[in-house]
């Protein structure tokens, strides 16, 4: 900063003769004051009159109420930016980052409908997890004693079913872990950012954070287990691409925008006791998802709404909107991040050069007339906060085993193409690998989704037991036939086909991908096999891997390059091989190492081709992207 920042403090009244009532509500009129500095301010209690001043407004208005009577004091808001950053490092660690957080966040206070509809919310899960479970209790502790049972057979076992029956919403909104992903930070290696965090959380009087984790997402999210909860605490994952892409203003708003959300106490113990039940039966329960949003749609806008409040006052209003568009911009990889983690996984694609993405847009011409001051302004990069983020990126790619990099925002459109043709093929009824291409014309019984998906998993089944018994690991033989299984699979995803795909230009394509796909279906199935080394199991095994693998190879010839892996060479063969042994030397446990991502690859190829066929009538982008 170009010159320090104050806040003017109130320490009290000069003199006992100050008429303290009219003085105060004249402040209050022209500092602006809320009820509870009011209150300060008339107990003569220490009171924050004006924040993040420069000098010359400091010194003005200290004189201004010095004369009016007043004990002021102005404290140091930050040093000066001109010292080098580990002397700012430093001072903030002792004690500078305080000067920031001065005082607490006023609450406005809620109204009746909002306070009941939180009552409401927090009372389904009570009865749940406390209510329903004692009254078990009281109706299990007489069913201990023998006599009952002998005496009072029937209403015994008729009272344990009541007692059983009352314990089975508990079991099914049971809260579930989730797992912990990232680098844990020490707290003695980063102490700026635990302190900082520990500083937001007492300015918003929202639950102390007790773990942070550097990830691979580019997000921050909290994080909190039934233990942390009763005890008051949370865990933060800071995604490393977030930190590198903002600045630590900005990180600092998204934290308080995070744990805003708990804070303050009372949204603690009754929001956070909503949130368990809701994340557990919706996870449980997926189909209530939607219906669940809709029922909590005007609470979820009013949470939002207390949310972007508290960022403004902790960052200002013009950073908080620069942030709040940059959230609104990842709201959707935030909905899917799962998914695409696994569809990255599956190519074995690295997102890059998330800061190209994620870089907050510049300052709009409203956003400098709505501007207001904000309590943190610290406009240095965000990994500047930790000791060694080139350490922590080091060692979140540590045990990647991903070929290929590209952009973060052209992987996510990719995503997102396959995840359109995904649902125009098959939505979430069946593996796309269930599906045939076509052969004839369709058949005149229709089947559901869930006999396509029943017959598929009849044949693999029936080949996998057929495997064992070549193995020598089951005694005897699959007793039903696979060809008569192959023949009903096919009949059934021959009408999921119009006459359409039979013309279409891609459908020698479509052959080609499905019959390389079947290869390595195959391959997987017998490289899963477990046998001993060096035994004749083992060696039937890698034999008929080796035969499986060049047929493979024969049948990615005819297969162009998967526009999706930014990866040289112009056949899909040259993509799939790049990172793997060389071809003279490969052998089977080469081929057991890498078939579940050729498997993953060519799925998602199959998806894409399959999805044009499906569409025949007009020329999607996944049909000009497969063909």
């Amino acid at each position: 900063m170009s010159a320090a920042r104050y806040h003017l403090v109130c320490e009290g009244f000069r003199s006992a003769s100050v008429n303290k009532t009219q003085l105060s509500f004249a402040l209050k009129q022209q500092l602006k004051l809320d009820d509870a500095q009011l209150a300060d301010l008339m107990a003569s209690r220490r009171t924050i009159l004006a924040r993040n001043l420069n000098e010359e407004k400091a010194r003005a208005l200290g004189r201004k109420l010095s004369r009016a009577g007043l004990m002021v004091k102005a404290e140091t808001v930050a040093a000066n930016q001109k010292i080098s950053p580990e002397e700012l490092r430093h001072h903030l660690l002792d004690g500078g980052l305080s000067h920031y957080f001065a005082g607490r966040y006023h609450h406005p206070d809620e109204e009746l409908d909002t306070r009941l509809s939180l009552a409401l919310l927090a009372g389904v899960p009570a009865l749940c997890y406390v209510l329903l479970p004692l009254i078990a209790l009281m109706l299990a502790l007489p069913l201990l004693s023998l006599s009952v049972w002998l005496e009072q057979t029937v209403a015994a076992a008729v009272q344990g079913l009541i007692a059983a029956a009352l314990l089975v919403p508990a079991w099914l909104l049971r809260p579930v872990r989730e797992p912990a992903d990232g680098v844990k930070l020490e707290a003695d290696t980063e102490h700026l950012i635990y302190t900082l965090c520990d500083e937001i959380s007492h300015y918003l009087d929202a639950p102390s954070v007790v773990t942070l984790r550097v990830s691979e997402a580019p997000l921050i999210r909290m994080h909190q287990s039934l233990p942390q909860w009763l005890r008051g605490q949370c865990e933060l994952e800071l995604g490393l691409p977030f930190l590198e892409a903002t600045t630590l203003q900005q990180t600092a708003g998204e934290i308080a925008y995070q744990l805003g959300a708990l804070a303050p106490r009372g949204y603690h113990w009754q929001w956070g006791l909503f949130q368990f039940a809701h994340r557990a039966l919706t996870r449980r329960v997926p189909r209530l998802r939607d219906p669940l949003a809709g029922w909590i749609k005007p609470m979820l806008e009013y949470q939002e709404q207390r949310q972007h409040t508290m960022v403004d006052a902790l960052i200002g209003r013009q950073v908080a909107q620069q942030l709040q568009r940059l959230r609104s911009q990842l709201g959707p990889l935030e909905a899917n991040w799962s998914q695409f983690q696994q569809f990255c996984e599956h190519l074995a694609i690295q997102p890059t050069a998330w800061s190209d993405w994620l870089r907050a847009a510049p300052p709009s011409n409203s956003d400098a007339e709505e501007d207001s001051p904000g309590l943190f302004r610290i406009s240095a990069p965000a990994t500047w906060a930790l000791s060694n983020a080139s350490g922590y990126r080091k060692a979140l790619n540590r045990d990647s085993a991903r070929s290929f990099t590209t952009p973060a925002l052209s992987a996510w459109k990719q995503f997102q193409t396959v995840q359109r043709a995904k649902h125009r093929l098959t939505g979430d009824a069946f593996p796309a690998s269930a599906l045939m291409p076509p052969t004839g014309s369709a058949p005149a019984t229709r089947f559901r989704p869930s006999q396509l998906k029943q017959r598929y998993r009849a044949t693999l089944k029936n080949q996998e037991a057929a495997i064992r018994h070549a193995l020598g690991l089951n005694k005897k033989a699959p007793k039903q036939d696979l060809n008569h299984l192959s023949r009903q699979w096919r009949e059934a995803a021959s009408a999921y086909w119009d006459e359409s795909a039979l013309r279409h230009r891609s459908l020698p394509l479509a052959k080609a991908v499905y019959l390389a796909l079947n290869n390595a279906e195959q391959m997987t199935l017998w490289a899963r096999q477990t046998v001993e080394t060096e035994s004749e199991p083992a060696r039937i095994r890698d034999r008929q891997l080796m035969a499986l693998y060049h047929r493979w190879l024969n049948a990615l010839k005819p297969i162009p390059a998967l526009p999706l892996l930014a990866a040289p060479g112009r056949s899909l063969s040259d993509q799939l091989l790049r990172g793997a042994t060389a071809q003279d030397s490969v052998t089977a446990a080469t081929i057991a190492q890498h078939c579940d991502y050729w498997v993953n690859s060519l799925q998602i190829y199959w998806t894409l081709v399959a999805a044009s066929l499906l569409n025949s009538q007009t020329d999607t982008e996944t049909g000009q992207a497969a063909a």
